[in-house]
């Protein structure tokens, strides 16, 4: 797609491109439309710890009614080296106001091992994948997924930093709107924060732990799904189902 005619802003990342050592094709993962003259390069034995992305708000997903989603606006990238770098537009100074925010950090249990990059006229889904380190299973309350797809996002009570110190929680921030709690930030030991979910409102509560605290339990609880959405999902049930019985008619 040529720049008059592409559907992201100038103002926005579109694109990666990641080279490696010892390998002389690099990959490319978005919408490739114009590039930076910039770079970050990792040392042989550096590797990714974090991943932020941005993204500016632009429409509803049409499967989830209430899922915002959105084009990049900015990927932070933080090391094992505790180096970091934050690709962006030159035209772009500052997050907006509103965005929304997917977080991704790997632990000593798991490292980050990939990205996918998945994108329409609209928007941009970009999430990494998770692996567990050596022979360790992850432990996951879900059952896991192949790559390319890790759909689940992870904020931990306890986390370590590149020095191999172990940091907890020191604060929790959780984001509402509409009587729906959105979005979670936890704040550890060293002012390090992580994020998971939405934070485009501007209501929002925090609780503040005792150094060293433990965290032994942690609820949830879920508001019945009003009618019409309800009404929506099983008029896609019955046209799923309907697909399927036609597929499996004889010729």
């Amino acid at each position: 797609m040529d720049i008059q005619s592409r559907s992201r802003s100038p103002n926005g990342v579109s694109v990666l491109k990641i080279e490696y050592y010892n390998h002389p094709t690099p990959n490319i993962i978005g919408q490739w439309v114009d590039e930076l003259d910039a770079g970050f390069e990792l040392s042989r034995n550096e590797e990714v710890h974090l991943l932020t992305i941005w993204l500016t708000p632009m429409s509803f997903s049409p499967a989830t009614p209430r899922l915002k989603v959105g084009q990049v606006a900015a990927i932070h990238v933080e090391t094992t080296l505790s180096r970091s770098v934050t690709f962006r537009s030159p035209g772009f100074y500052s997050l907006p106001s509103r965005t929304l925010q997917n977080q991704y950090r790997s632990s000593s249990g798991e490292k980050l091992t990939a990205l996918s990059w998945l994108l329409n006229v609209d928007s941009d889904i970009i999430r990494a994948v998770i692996s567990p380190n050596g022979s360790r299973k992850g432990q996951i309350l879900v059952p896991e997924m192949d790559p390319p797809f890790d759909l689940v996002q992870k904020v931990y009570f306890e986390t370590q930093n590149s020095n191999g110190d172990v940091e907890t929680i020191t604060a929790a921030k959780a984001y509402l709107r509409d009587q729906a709690t959105v979005g979670l930030e936890f704040v550890y030991t060293s002012s390090s924060r992580a994020k998971i979910g939405d934070f485009d409102t501007d209501t929002h509560q925090t609780v503040h732990f005792a150094p060293n605290t433990r965290i032994v339990g942690f609820s949830t609880t879920t508001t019945e799904v009003e009618e019409e959405e309800l009404r929506q999902i099983e008029l896609r049930l019955n046209e799923m189902i309907s697909l399927n019985k036609t597929d499996l008619k004889s010729p």
